[in-house]
């Protein structure tokens, strides 16, 4: 949205609906919840204060699924004068007043938050009442009314201070959402069992080097990295100084990989692909978009100057370069081409499917691996396997690649018959697999 300046007839306005619908909601004999933020000054809404309002939703809403309270009706108010949620609840209002104030009280950012909780006769529930101390002023600690009415400190010092303390919880925040999905999604690929090929708790497929274990040493090592990459994305607006900071951690983070996995590649791909991802959702968030439209969006600016240094092959050396000149869209020079069709075409809507289906987590994540194998031009089957491989992969996958076959549980021992043929080949789709775990990043963040 566009944000303004809110006047007064806008501040005045929310305020009179937020109560209507309170009012409403206590007539019927229900207590209500208001989650708001209390913003000093006229600029009621920017995109930091959104992101904060719909993180902060999130967490009321998942804090009251946790301890068992039934959400009757829900409603949310956007305006230039601020946004509200408004909730009807079941259960004592005292005890759901303490339950919210832990949101209150969180440090850096729980200030800012404003849990009103109303009686069924529309009288409010205060934190003082129920022994927590009164609000603090954001700048001095002293007693909020008394600085208020005094005027200590100006609207312009209050407003500024809330934003800095904002955009700092926001920056560690961000950082550590995607760090553990980037986690969770490796972690989840490496369950996936069975993999025709590829290393899974109970098979090391076609590989003789790499098991369970060192998979678990490499996604160790490139986490860290993965939350540094994020920092970068987050203090760095151009493209091509990003570029350079990105390329440079890369670089070491797969020397710790290397090293934890006494010289063995493990995740080669997967650090490039979840690294500009995640940079690239690190630029979504900070613009409080959510979709994986908004995200591909941020990723091909983020791709722009890799398009540059990877898809301009002079001398092909690497065996990237020699596989995407083969077979024209392979690994990830082919990935970078398309800004991922990959993940965006074919992994997110086959989880899609899959969910739509009712399948199980594991089968989910089969269904979503078989699709990508029916599509990808994987450099890594071109290195072991060749052309004649590769096509016969794919051609494996399109005829498994039924999501009947996965309803009647009739897939598992298809796969474990492509499993045992692939090892014994010495098929493996690593890039496959990084593009699942890309995909599950996604899908963990984003949704389909």
């Amino acid at each position: 949205m566009r944000y303004k300046n809110a006047e007064m007839r806008d501040v005045l306005s929310f305020r009179e609906r937020k109560s209507f619908i309170q009012e409403g909601m206590n007539k019927e004999g229900l207590t209500t919840v208001a989650l708001s933020l209390n913003v000093p000054g006229p600029e009621k809404r920017n995109k930091r204060l959104d992101y904060l309002f719909r993180r902060s939703v999130e967490a009321l809403e998942e804090l009251l699924s946790e301890n068992r309270v039934n959400i009757l009706k829900r409603d949310v108010i956007a305006e230039y004068g601020g946004e509200t949620l408004i909730l009807a609840v079941e259960g004592d209002p005292g005890k759901i007043k303490d339950m919210v104030m832990s949101l209150e009280l969180a440090e850096p950012v729980g200030r800012f938050l404003d849990c009103d909780v109303n009686r069924p006769d529309g009288t409010k529930v205060s934190r003082v009442e129920r022994g927590f101390p009164s609000r603090k002023c954001y700048l001095c600690g002293n007693d909020a009314k008394v600085c208020g009415r005094s005027r200590a400190h100006t609207v312009e010092e209050l407003f500024s201070f809330m934003n800095r303390e904002i955009d700092g919880w926001m920056r560690e925040e961000t950082a550590d959402r995607i760090t553990e999905a980037a986690r969770s999604s490796l972690a989840e690929e490496l369950m996936t069992n069975p993999k025709p090929g590829l290393v899974d708790p109970f098979s090391s497929g076609a590989h003789d080097d790499m098991n369970e274990e060192t998979f678990l040493k490499s996604i160790d090592a490139i986490v860290p990295h993965i939350r540094d990459m994020c920092l970068m994305a987050y203090d760095t607006e151009d493209p091509d100084s990003l570029h350079d900071r990105l390329r440079e951690e890369g670089l070491e983070t797969e020397k710790d990989m290397y090293t934890a996995t006494g010289g063995v590649n493990t995740h080669k791909g997967a650090i490039f692909t979840l690294g500009v991802l995640s940079a690239a959702a690190v630029r979504t968030f900070k613009e409080d978009k959510v979709s994986p439209i908004d995200l591909r969006t941020e990723l091909g600016k983020v791709l722009g100057p890799f398009r540059k240094e990877l898809l301009h092959i002079r001398e092909p050396r690497t065996n990237g370069e020699k596989a995407y000149l083969k077979v024209h869209g392979s690994g990830i020079r082919g990935e970078i081409e398309t800004c991922y069709g990959s993940i965006f075409e074919t992994g997110l809507p086959a989880l899609t499917e899959a969910a739509e289906a009712g399948l199980s987590t594991n089968d989910m994540k089969l269904f979503c691996l078989i699709s990508l194998m029916a599509v990808t031009e994987d450099s890594n089957i071109l290195k072991r396997s060749g052309i004649e491989g590769l096509e016969k992969v794919k051609k494996d996958a399109q005829k498994l690649r039924n999501i009947e076959l996965f309803r009647k549980g009739e897939h598992i021992d298809i796969l474990k018959g492509l499993d045992a043929e692939y090892s014994r080949l010495g098929i493996s789709g690593g890039g496959s697999g990084d593009l699942l775990a890309a995909s599950l990043f996604v899908y963990m963040l984003f949704g389909g």
